[in-house]
């Protein structure tokens, strides 16, 4: 019987990958950036024993060219080649080679951009930077799944057009005049019926067609005998004896009279249950999240440009979009593995569907990412009484096995009649409110206005001001002292990079480095804030204190880079700082997520003599004793773990795990944002090696320091 949705209008989990799952695979990579390259081939390499060859080519032509002689088992396909660019790429490797599943690849996180891929022959899209090795093996598996489920949906199409004229079909003939109908008994046996249980009555057929399909059944039966059409034929569920349906392909012509009037009609029934069965699969698996069941952002796209639509034909007609972003996800994704991550997630989207109408559609974009379609609203309460439902209901910790966590959800909430002209630009402004529910505390919602069009706008004009920012000098450098807490004494500074605007004042690096990272420039800032750094170290050693260690942030784009083990030794040559005075921050989430690509980096940082310091740290005692392999100097406490040291006993016990099982290791334990007496006396007990944050003092210019240095024990001042 074909597929159905269960009571809450959710298809049942797609069936798990055929028997040659683990095949070893031979891929075709299409990418002309030589840091993607290495990268793609590690994360994939590193991923299992699945892969048995990759074949690079650089750009189009080449692809096309490795096609017309060789196969492959599917293609990982950038977008921006040096000869083609964005949908007319996908098209053409399609058209091709049109039975092999191609995996888009792109720095670009457009939602438009994706659905239009999968249109024009993809059958899946990633973002650069937003997957790990595994990630995109299992979507190269679920690509080769869904195109083999396609090809065998198409030869399934073609078996039963040849069954139609075959004698295992229930066969039937309509005779006019006399208004009766011969079943064979096939036909009969089809149902589930012997040959004397069913009459020669029309309605013997009829009656048990769909309610839902009848109609279309009896108009294409209308049109036939018109002559508007060549022959007869339609899909419809025929009622079974058991009750339950039948997907049947029914087929058939006439013959008339002189004057047009049909005498006799003769035809055929094919069970297709199995073929609608594959088809509703297809479907299912193109716009159904397999980890939640929620629908996925291709189908959630469909009906928000359908409701868009249907806003534009009616400017009174009111919908609204939520953008929902969960709060500590990565913090309890790092802490208790990915496995707990999925749970979580998929624990989180049950308690969505409990919170909306049954004419709502909640969907998982990706990662910790969900949006919801509230439609035909009568006024803006009603989605605003949702989101508070929603707020109240994440309140409750997650069970995740024998653990309890914590993890709210902020929200952003934008009306059809908000200004957006695109359905594209709706799902930016609710995203944008989203981030500003974040900013403003997490744990809450906030709808997009007027305000935060503005706000839109002189994003774009920012976007523009950066490049000329870097040539004017406008960027420059804050350092915040980082403490023993044995001595209490200053024993280096973290450097904090900051954007003196000309006309909107000082910009945080949460409004610029994303656009750093998506033009390119990021790492142009990575190498102005080292140089800057490493050079203000020098100065603060000239004047007396020679034992200071200087730490900055480089970002995980620069990371997969590979670029920064040659430019590190030549500023330490420029400078004249010591590579021991240098401490670089690598993000903490990277040493199990990306292993291939981090180990190699920290070993080359390592045998140069600079520090290590695995920067938002939060994770268990098991995943410290795997890092026996990493050359790791410092491991920095994530600012969301030491807000809640305080407050919460499990919070609490976790960080003193970390910081016993580091000590354990030979790696010091650094605290980030410490706010409060409190947490700095936790931290004290608990045999915390260094802390920073505001409540020991804030980020400053070099020359607001000094003070500092003249102190025997900074921390007794506080």
């Amino acid at each position: 019987m074909a597929m159905a949705p269960n009571s809450d209008g959710i298809f049942p989990r797609p069936p798990a990958f055929p028997q040659d799952y683990g095949k070893p695979l031979d891929l075709l990579l299409v990418e002309d950036n030589p840091g993607d390259v290495r990268f793609l081939r590690e994360s994939l390499l590193y991923s299992g024993s699945g892969i048995s060859n990759i074949t690079h080519a650089q750009n189009l032509a080449s692809c096309l060219d490795h096609l017309r002689y060789h196969s492959a088992d599917a293609v990982l396909l950038d977008l921006s080649l040096p000869d083609s660019q964005g949908l007319e790429t996908v098209q053409q490797v399609h058209r091709a080679a049109s039975d092999i599943p191609i995996v888009v690849l792109t720095g670009t996180k457009d939602e438009n951009l994706a659905v239009e891929a999968l249109k024009g022959g993809a059958q899946d899209y990633l973002v650069k930077g937003e997957f790990r090795g595994d990630l995109l093996l299992r979507s190269v598996r679920y690509a080769m799944e869904r195109a083999r489920l396609f090809k065998k949906v198409q030869k399934e199409q073609g078996r039963y057009e040849l069954a139609a004229i075959g004698s295992n079909d229930g066969l039937w003939e309509w005779n006019f005049d006399a208004n009766r109908l011969y079943l064979s008994l096939r036909w009969k046996l089809m149902l589930g019926y012997n040959d004397s249980e069913i009459g020669d009555s029309t309605e013997e057929w009829f009656k048990r067609v769909h309610p839902s399909d009848l109609p279309q059944v009896r108009y294409d039966l209308s049109r036939y005998l018109a002559r508007q059409t060549p022959y007869f034929s339609n899909e419809h569920r025929l009622e079974h004896r058991n009750k339950a349906y039948r997907w049947v392909r029914s087929r058939g012509m006439a013959v008339f009279d002189g004057s047009g009037k049909p005498l006799r009609m003769a035809g055929s029934f094919t069970d297709i249950t199995d073929h609608k069965a594959l088809e509703e699969n297809l479907a299912h698996q193109a716009h159904y999240d397999s980890l939640t069941r929620l629908p996925n952002r291709v189908l959630f796209m469909e009906n928000l440009e359908r409701s868009f639509a249907r806003y534009k034909r009616n400017p009174h007609y009111l919908f609204a979009v939520l953008f929902m972003d969960m709060d500590r996800f990565k913090f309890i994704n790092d802490s208790l593995g990915h496995v707990a991550g999925d749970r979580l997630l998929a624990e989180f989207a049950e308690r969505l569907r409990s919170c909306i109408r049954p004419s709502d559609l909640v969907a998982r974009l990706g990662g910790d990412e969900f949006t919801l379609l509230l439609d035909d609203l009568k006024n803006e309460p009603e989605a605003t009484f949702i989101a508070q439902r929603i707020l109240k209901e994440v309140q409750a910790p997650f069970r995740i096995g024998d653990n309890e966590a914590l993890a709210g959800v902020s929200i952003g909430i934008a009306f059809s009649n908000c200004g957006p002209a695109t359905p594209e630009e709706l799902l930016k402004a609710a995203d944008a409110a989203m981030y500003r529910a974040k900013n403003l505390g997490k744990g809450r919602y906030e709808v997009f206005d007027q305000v935060m069009r503005f706000d839109s706008i002189a994003t774009l004009k920012l976007e523009q001001d950066f490049q000329q920012a870097l040539q004017n000098g406008e960027f420059f450098t804050l350092y915040q002292p980082m403490f023993s807490l044995k001595t209490g004494r200053i024993t280096g500074f973290e450097a904090l990079l900051r954007w003196q605007h000309p006309r909107q004042g000082l910009l945080l690096p949460s409004r610029f480095i994303p656009w750093a990272e998506e033009t390119g420039l990021l790492g142009r800032l990575d190498e102005l804030i080292l140089q800057t750094a490493a050079s203000q170290n020098k100065v603060w050693q000239a004047s007396g204190h020679p034992d200071l260690v200087v730490s900055v942030n480089v970002s995980a784009q620069q990371v997969r880079n590979a670029t920064l083990l040659d430019r590190i030794p030549k500023i330490l040559q420029e400078t004249g700082l010591e590579s021991r005075h240098l401490e670089i921050e690598i993000p903490g989430w990277m040493v199990l997520k990306e292993k291939t690509v981090i180990l190699p980096l920290l070993k080359g940082l390592h045998h140069l003599g600079v520090r290590i310091a695995l920067d938002h740290y939060g994770l268990g005692f098991a995943t410290l004793k795997e890092m026996r392999d990493f050359p790791v100097n410092n491991i920095k406490i994530d600012r969301d773990l030491i807000a809640s040291i305080t407050q919460n006993a499990m919070e609490a016990s976790l960080a003193n795990m970390i910081i016993t099982a580091a000590h354990s290791l030979g790696i010091g334990v650094a605290a980030t944002g410490v706010e409060t007496a409190e947490e700095l006396e936790f931290l004290k007990k608990n045999d915390c090696d260094i802390a920073q944050g505001l409540f020991l003092s804030p980020p400053s210019a070099p020359d607001k320091l000094a003070k500092l240095f003249l102190t025997d024990n900074p921390i007794r001042t506080i």
